[in-house]
């Protein structure tokens, strides 16, 4: 949206939280930021110049830096201070890892779930290049973990700050010029969090973060992912909510779409308003109210003014010594990195992959030996023995036996060291990392083919993405090129008020390395309704798991149609198709290709696609069956007879019924392409088989009367 500098002002000043207790009702406060920024204002009348102050100088670096960005990693020193009262709120070390290893991948683009973001939304995806790790070095000076652990006799906490306060229940800040501060608790209210913008008091700047949505969590709960506090640290960031906290408000980034007011629970499909159609609203953004599993970026706009921030009201953070190595403990060994699973784009259900790490020593001692464990979701872990020589603060790469999953699907890999030197681990916040996957469908070897005769629909381990909910690609029977089945995009009878927008049916995986020439081969059948107003087919391939898409094919208007315009439902007779090919040799020997047939709607015609093959180039041999052609069937009696033979044939017809009686007798001469009447209109109602044989070839066809 645009930016508009004095509105997201006003709105700071005047503490509106539009979108938030209107839902909360049936919804979590997944934020309190606003009502704790009131909270501050009414006990400090200067945090509104304060506010002001800071705005301008965001604006004026923005000003002067209008593309900026950050020049290389940063990263952010952490302290996470644990306020409990139960024993269920003392959140474990493994946890908070998990929570820091979220915060990097979704600030440096290494999350997973990044591929789950629309194709017309990908083009804003931002790097913000920021890192965070829990400090190595306390204010006075002394080793530390980086978590402090506090036990209260206050039962829950809400936005008025007193989990920050040791006088209160809480824990002291650390100086939050050099440290970033974190509070896990129990909120009340069915609050998730809250943040504090930059510049206000620094004794009670940081986040505050619901133990219960603490981390990477293994259950189905809407925020088990960690993005609670990957939203919160956007406020401390300076970023706003996507709504503006208004009606059709503004959060001052000039790439991110108007939009009403927040989004709530899982979300597949985009969401007009505020008149930003085509594409809608960026639910997927960390600044709305999705479920974790919804979200999934910062845009370009948000990063550059993350990067503002940065570089002036929280520049003083960059020089801290929070990461300094004080002192090391003597037998220390954790996972300082995930290679793979987390960076490798394709994993299936039918394959093994193998997890990749990176083992660090930590301690003073050489490590000889270490455990290191892992788990995929809820499975039972596994073990693996390490033994090598490792010098103090060393590093190595190591490779444990392949591991699998056969759920398609999102999934959260665990893997930790134990035992280093065959010892207790002195220090156990580095031991543990995490990361997200996703699993595909297992590959089809080539050659591949489609027909869409059998009647699922869309085919086992293929996909449709059916953006605005309405009416997406579906099987059809009305229409084949051959067989009984074809699918079809009914843009002719389209309800969505919205033009252009995609409809995408994809593939399973394609393993291409059965030829090194390998082409796709589709049939289409497509009439525009007029020269002016056409649809648009897309093929699209990916060779990295949807990551990334290549446009490999695009027709529109009399390039798409193969016949010519026709004002009405459009329905194809066998006849009315065309073959196009795309080869695929570029791509060999890929494992992976993903194709997406996308119709892209303009309220035109009817698109029909059927008999989809990957085979080697020039290999396509129609069938006997796609020579001839027999429609309509069923019939009231008058029935078409169609031959595709190269040249004219004579053809003997010969139909019989169900007792082997023939009814029908002709020897007609087929010229290419003709089609042949036959009325049956006296015949009883029935089923008859219906044989044509030329000195080529013999085709038997099952014909129902109705």
């Amino acid at each position: 949206m645009t930016t508009r500098f004095l509105s997201i002002l006003s709105l700071l000043l005047h503490g509106f939280c539009n979108g938030i207790n209107a839902q909360q009702i049936s919804h979590p406060i997944h934020c309190g930021t606003m009502q704790n920024l009131e909270f501050q204002k009414n006990n400090d009348p200067s945090v509104g110049a304060t506010l002001q102050a800071v705005e301008q100088t965001i604006q004026y670096y923005l000003l002067n830096h209008p593309n900026d960005k950050m020049k290389s990693l940063i990263t952010i020193p952490v302290v996470v201070h644990v306020v409990y009262n139960l024993p269920e709120q003392n959140i474990d070390d493994s946890l908070i890892a998990s929570q820091i290893d979220v915060l990097n991948e979704d600030y440096n683009n290494l999350n997973s779930d990044l591929v789950k973001v629309p194709p017309y939304f990908r083009n804003l995806i931002g790097y913000a290049g920021i890192h965070f790790a829990l400090a190595t070095r306390d204010p006075n000076g002394n080793a530390t973990t980086g978590i402090i652990r506090k036990n209260t006799t206050v039962n829950s906490f809400y936005t008025e700050d007193h989990i920050k306060h040791d006088a209160t229940g809480g824990d002291d800040a650390w100086n939050s010029a050099l440290y970033f501060n974190i509070w896990v608790g129990n909120l009340s209210g069915g609050l998730l969090g809250y943040s504090q913008f930059p510049g206000l008091d620094p004794a009670t700047d940081g986040c505050v973060i619901h133990y219960s949505c603490f981390g990477r969590i293994s259950d189905p709960s809407p925020f088990n992912y960690g993005r609670t506090l990957t939203h919160e640290c956007g406020h401390w960031l300076s970023l706003h909510h996507t709504w503006g906290d208004a009606f059709c408000g503004d959060d001052s980034i000039a790439d991110t779409p108007t939009q009403m007011t927040a989004t709530f629970g899982s979300q597949n499909c985009q969401r007009i308003t505020c008149g930003n159609s085509p594409n809608g609203n960026l639910y997927q953004d960390f600044m709305d109210y999705t479920d974790d599993r919804f979200m999934a970026l910062f845009t370009h706009g948000q990063v550059v003014r993350m990067d503002a921030v940065m570089n002036t009201i929280r520049a003083s953070i960059l020089s801290s010594n929070g990461l300094d190595i004080v002192s090391s403990a003597i037998n220390d060994a954790g996972i300082e990195a995930i290679m793979s699973p987390m960076m490798t784009p394709c994993i299936n259900t039918s394959q093994a992959f193998t997890p990749q790490l990176l083992l660090k020593n930590y301690g003073t001692n050489i490590l000889t030996s270490t455990t290191i464990n892992s788990r995929i979701d809820y499975t039972n872990s596994k073990s693996y023995q390490w033994s090598g020589s490792l010098a103090a603060g060393a590093s190595i790469s190591i490779s444990l036996p392949d591991d699998t999953s056969s759920i398609v699907g999102d999934h959260i890999y665990y893997t930790w060291t134990s035992n280093p030197n065959g010892s207790t681990d002195a220090n156990t916040t580095n031991d543990r990392r995490t990361c997200t996957f996703i699993t595909k469908e297992p590959n089809f070897y080539f050659p591949f083919s489609m027909d869409f005769e059998a009647t699922s629909f869309p085919p086992s381990f293929w996909a449709l993405k059916n953006y605005d909910c309405t009416i997406p690609w579906q099987r059809t029977t009305a229409a084949a090129h051959s067989g009984n089945a074809s699918a079809l995009m009914m843009n002719f009878n389209d309800t969505s008020t919205v033009v252009g927008h995609l409809e995408d049916m994809v593939t399973q995986p394609i393993n291409l390395t059965g030829s090194t020439t390998p082409s796709l081969y589709f049939w289409v059948a497509y009439a525009p309704p007029s020269i002016s107003v056409t649809d648009t087919l897309e093929v699209l391939i990916s060779s990295d798991c949807n990551a990334t898409f290549t446009s490999i094919y695009k027709k529109w208007g009399s390039a798409l149609g193969s016949v010519p315009t026709q004002s009405t439902a459009f329905i194809p007779n066998p006849f009315q198709w065309r073959q196009d090919s795309i080869d695929l040799t570029p791509y060999f020997p890929s494992n992976n290709v993903i194709f997406i047939f996308r119709n892209i709607n303009n309220k035109g015609n009817n698109l029909y696609l059927d008999d989809i093959n990957v085979i080697p180039t020039g290999m396509y041999h129609p069938s006997d069956d796609e020579m001839v052609f027999l429609f309509p069937n069923p019939s009231n009696g008058m029935v078409n007879l169609g031959c595709r033979f190269n040249d004219s044939e004579q053809v003997s017809i010969t139909i019989n019924n169900v007792l082997g009686q023939s009814i029908y007798q002709s020897s007609p001469m087929f010229m290419k392409d003709e089609i042949f009447p036959v009325n049956l209109q006296k015949e009883a109602k029935g089923v008859y088989i219906i044989q044509l044989k030329s000195n080529t070839r013999t085709v038997i066809k099952k014909l129902v009367l109705n």
